[in-house]
This record gives C-alpha cells, sequence and structure tokens, in this order.
C-alpha cells in the first residue's frame, strides 16, 4: 500500500528483511516504475463499407474497439506505435455508425476516441440507377402504395418467395440497422425500436435450408454483426431469386430499410 501516493515517474525499490534481520541490500529497483499517465492514442478516419479501422498509440497496449466488429484480437500496438482492426467479413460499418477504440497500457491506464462515419453524398448519375419504387413493387408482386413505417401493403401476386403476406403479428413495422437494441432509441428508425426479435426469428426462418445452425444467432433482441450477416444474406437470396429480371432489386447491406422489410412481409 503506498503511502502517500507516488508521482509519475518515480522509481520504486523493495528491500527484504528477514526475522535475523538479514536484508538483500541493495534490493530491487524499478526505475520510473509509477505510470499514471493515460497512453497516446489516435484513430484514422473511417469510410463506410471499409474493411479495417487503423491508428497509432502506445507500444504494447492493448486496443478495443467499440461495436466488436474486429477479427484478431486482441489487438496490440506494436513498436512501432501502430496498430489494425481488421474487420469481420459482414460486420462492415455503414454511414451514420459510431465506432470507439480504448487503449489499456500495462499500468491500466486508459485512453478513449470516437469516430462517428459520414453520410457519403449520393451523386446525381448514382441516383439515376436507383430503382424506382413502383418497379420494385411490380417485381415482388404487390400492390404499390405510400407507406409510413406502420402501415402495410396488401399482395396482388405471389411475390419470388412464393410467399403470402405475413399474418399481422409477424408484420415488421420498423426500419433496422447495426447497432440498433429493442427498447430504445434509433436514429434510423426515428423511434423506440421494438421488432429486431421478430426479424431475427424471420431471418432463421427464411435461410433455415440454406445455413446450418441460425443464420440471424440467438433471438436476443440486439441487432449485431450475426443479425447484419443474416440481413445481408437474406438481400443476397433475394437478388439470387431476382437475377436477370433487374440488375439490383435490393442494396446488399445488411440495413432493413423500406424495400428489405416489406420483402420480408411478403415472405410467409
Amino acid at each position: 500500500t503506498l503511502t502517500p501516493s507516488p508521482t509519475d515517474g518515480e522509481s520504486i525499490t523493495a528491500v527484504t528483511t528477514d526475522s535475523a534481520g538479514n536484508t538483500d541490500t541493495p534490493g530491487i529497483t524499478e526505475n520510473n516504475a509509477i505510470d499514471t499517465n493515460a497512453p497516446t492514442l489516435t484513430m484514422n478516419a473511417i469510410t463506410a463499407g471499409a474493411t479495417t479501422i487503423t491508428g497509432t498509440g502506445e507500444p504494447n497496449a492493448t486496443i478495443t474497439i467499440t461495436p466488436n466488429i474486429c477479427s484478431n484480437t486482441p489487438i496490440i500496438v506494436d513498436a512501432s506505435g501502430n496498430w489494425t482492426c481488421t474487420i469481420t467479413a459482414g460486420s462492415e460499418p455503414q454511414a451514420n455508425d459510431t465506432i470507439t477504440a480504448t487503449s489499456t497500457d500495462g499500468a491500466g491506464n486508459t485512453a478513449t476516441v470516437t469516430y462517428t462515419i459520414t453520410q457519403a453524398q449520393t451523386s446525381h448519375h448514382h441516383a439515376s440507377r436507383r430503382l424506382p419504387r413502383k418497379q420494385v413493387a411490380q417485381i415482388f408482386g404487390y400492390t404499390e402504395q405510400q407507406t409510413s413505417p406502420t402501415e402495410t401493403t396488401t399482395p396482388s401476386a405471389d411475390n419470388p418467395l412464393g410467399g403470402n403476406l405475413c399474418t399481422s403479428n409477424l408484420i415488421i413495422h420498423n426500419f433496422m440497422k447495426y447497432g440498433d437494441r429493442d427498447g430504445q432509441y434509433s436514429s434510423y428508425n426515428k423511434g423506440k425500436v421494438t421488432e429486431i426479435k421478430l426479424l431475427q426469428s424471420h431471418i432463421n426462418r427464411i435461410l433455415k435450408d440454406e445455413y446450418t445452425g441460425k443464420p440471424a444467432g440467438p433471438e436476443d433482441g440486439i441487432f449485431g454483426p450475426l443479425t447484419k450477416k443474416g440481413v445481408i444474406r437474406l438481400q443476397t437470396k433475394l437478388n439470387q431469386l431476382l437475377k436477370g429480371i433487374i440488375e439490383k432489386p435490393l442494396i446488399i447491406d445488411g440495413i432493413v430499410g423500406p424495400k428489405t422489410r416489406e420483402a420480408i412481409n411478403h415472405s410467409c
């Protein structure tokens, strides 16, 4: 127990004395043994869809990324002061996501930096290639309506999944993305999210014949990496079903927006 508290960089000497009064003088001295300084830490800019996150820090410190999307944990700062997070496939960050890096040195001191990915501007050329909602509705076989997140549509014919409109207790009204949790406000949904567990049950049902285990993981109401992968797999399956009909009926982004949500609602 150190009393009074030592100053940063102070050296510590330990001397052992036995019951006969013998000592191991001069003992053992640790120079600059006390470290109360927070480690240095930087995180480079991150773009939507990035496969790595990089930065600098105190050599040998441990870096923790939140949310946990790195496949190469633990991340240790190398001797040159650099570190890299290799993002797990399917967990790539998206626009408006916030990434936090925490550095912990050998003395337990910590430092934290946060980066929020900005929304990329869409060019007019790119926007002109987007498929009109009416055409998507015709392909999926339901009547196009102007809908809000609390409204549903009525199918006019079977959709490419060969299914029908789900019963009211299985309809998804929320828009959802990675990082959302049931019972919490979602900036993407513009309200409280209440249907992530329902989304996970839909993904596990629709893809159960194509993947072992549960594509969305446990139905726990947390839109984590496994659920995002499940949404991506679902969007990929829909694109395969529509191959040759349109180029890109759904953007494979792991986000449950209006088009993906209505496709799921018509898959029962």
